[in-house]
C-alpha cells in the first residue's frame, strides 16, 4: 500500500490480561511497556464469521493517555504536552481474523486487522497476537491512516496534564516493495461484482503481499460505500458471494 511504513513497536504490546467468556467474547488488555500505557480492547464474537465487533476503552485516564501517545510516537507523529481531556465515548472497532502466521520464537501467531471508527470510513491497523505468550505487536497498514488513528484514540482514551510533548524525527525514505499480480484459485476474479456483509462492491484486484515474511494471496475489495479491504483468498468463499 505504501513505501513508507513504520516498523513494529520496539517492544510491541503485552496482552497482560485475556478474559474470555464461555460465549467466545474476549477482553484484551493491551499494555505498551515502554510508556506504561494500557487500553482495553473488548471483542464480541460474531457466530460463524471471521469478523467480530469490538471497542477500545481506557483502563485509566493516565494509562489511556500514555497508550495513544506511544502509538503516536511509533507512527512518528508529534504530540503537544498533555492537557486535561476526559475520555469520550467508546471507540468502535471491527476485528477481522486473518488467520495463522508463521511460528516465531516457538509461538503460534495469528493476524488481526482492526477497522477503527465508523464502518463507512474506518482507519485500519494490524494487530498480530501470540495468545499463549501474552504478546502482540501492531503493524501499520498505510500512512494515510496515521493522523486519524491517533486522533480517534485520543478522543476515546482521553489525556492528562503534565505529560511531556513528543517530538520525533521523520523516517528515512524506503524503497518501494512491488506488489505482484497473482494467479489465484479464488472463485472470484478482478472486476467481479460481489456482496459483502458491509454492502455491495467489486473485486478490484488480486495480489500477492507479504505479511510477516510470508506471501499471501489477497483480494482487494472496494465497496460502494468507499470502504476498501483486503480479503484473504482462503476466506473469500465465506466472506464474499456473487452479486445478485
Amino acid at each position: 500500500m505504501t513505501d513508507h511504513l513504520v516498523e513494529d513497536l520496539p517492544v510491541g504490546v503485552e496482552l497482560v490480561e485475556q478474559d474470555e467468556r464461555e460465549d467466545g467474547d474476549r477482553t484484551y488488555t493491551l499494555k505498551i511497556s515502554a510508556g506504561y500505557g494500557a487500553a482495553l480492547l473488548k471483542v464480541k464474537r460474531r457466530s460463524e464469521s471471521a469478523y467480530s465487533d469490538a471497542h477500545f476503552v481506557a483502563e485509566s485516564a493516565r494509562s489511556g493517555a500514555l497508550f495513544w501517545r506511544e502509538i503516536a510516537r511509533w507512527l512518528r507523529l508529534p504530540v503537544p504536552a498533555g492537557v486535561n481531556a476526559e475520555a469520550g465515548k467508546r471507540l468502535p472497532v471491527i476485528v477481522l481474523s486473518m488467520g495463522a502466521l508463521p511460528s516465531e520464537d516457538g509461538q503460534d501467531w495469528r493476524a488481526l486487522k482492526l477497522f477503527i471508527g465508523q464502518a463507512s470510513d474506518p482507519t485500519e491497523v494490524y494487530l498480530n497476537v501470540a495468545i499463549e505468550a501474552d504478546r502482540g505487536k501492531f503493524r501499520e497498514k498505510d500512512v494515510a491512516y496515521r493522523a486519524a488513528l491517533v486522533a480517534q484514540l485520543r478522543a476515546a482514551l482521553g489525556d492528562v496534564s503534565g505529560l511531556p510533548a513528543i517530538e520525533v524525527a521523520p523516517l528515512p525514505p524506503k524503497k518501494k516493495q512491488p506488489v505482484t499480480a497473482s494467479t489465484s484459485a479464488s472463485p472470484f476474479k478482478a472486476g467481479d461484482a460481489i456482496q459483502h456483509q458491509f454492502g455491495p462492491g467489486t473485486v478490484k484486484s488480486i495480489q500477492t503481499i507479504e505479511i510477516d515474511g510470508e506471501k499471501q494471496v489477497m483480494l482487494e475489495v472496494v465497496l460502494k460505500s468507499g470502504m476498501r479491504m483486503l480479503v484473504p483468498e482462503s476466506a473469500a468463499a465465506t466472506q464474499l458471494r456473487p452479486a445478485q
